[in-house]
């Protein structure tokens, strides 16, 4: 997980009109300006990175259970990649994916400004469609780009407007599963997976 903060500081510069007025001792009266230098902090936002920390593969029997140097595979865009365990069957099917589950430290009073899902992966040829299944109370679908056979596609999903990912309650609930459809048996590869929230604490 990597972490940034930042603080915004702005300053600007008031003047304030004062006016005196001596009348009963025969003085003009007299106008002055006084320059006041004042900071204003806005609220401080923090933005952190998350990777998968545990994930199932159900296409080989038994499924595999994404072991510490899977889940390393997934943290860096590095042509180090997971690859499914077992070869894809054809067609669309609810027990065939690869679920990857986040852990958030997220405060629960937080307030949510983005979450943005970031996922590179490769295919084979025998590969003509994909998915993601993202969860949110239910199974909400998103259909990837196709990259070309052995190339990297890269899809940023912006998971606070589309998703409705938006609380620290929902955060903690989430998680994705890939899946693929194709004209018969195949594989896939799989490099960066990482979720960025970005979050003013209270």
């Amino acid at each position: 997980m990597r972490l940034i903060k930042s603080k915004r500081i702005l300053k600007f510069v008031v003047a304030i009109l004062l006016l005196v007025v001596i009348t009963s001792a025969g003085f003009l009266d007299y106008y002055g300006i006084i320059e006041a230098n004042i900071t204003v902090l806005p609220p401080q936002y923090v933005v952190k990175y998350f990777h998968p920390t545990s994930g199932v593969d159900t296409t080989c029997q038994p499924m595999n259970y994404l072991t510490d140097s899977d889940l390393q595979k997934l943290k860096s865009s590095d042509d180090d990649r997971y690859k499914n365990c077992g070869q894809w069957k054809q067609n669309f099917r609810d027990s065939d994916f690869i679920e990857f589950n986040f852990t958030f430290d997220i405060p629960s009073n937080a307030d949510i400004l983005e979450v943005n899902l970031t996922f590179e992966w490769q295919r084979t040829e025998k590969i003509s469609n994909a998915r993601l299944q993202i969860w949110n109370g239910t199974w909400q679908n998103y259909t990837l780009s196709l990259p070309s056979p052995g190339v990297d596609g890269t899809e940023i999903i912006d998971l606070f407007n589309l998703y409705k990912i938006d609380t620290p309650e929902k955060l903690n609930s989430f998680r994705i599963r890939f899946q693929r459809d194709g004209s018969g048996q195949a594989f896939t590869y799989h490099d960066f997976v990482e979720v960025k929230v970005k979050y003013v604490e209270k």
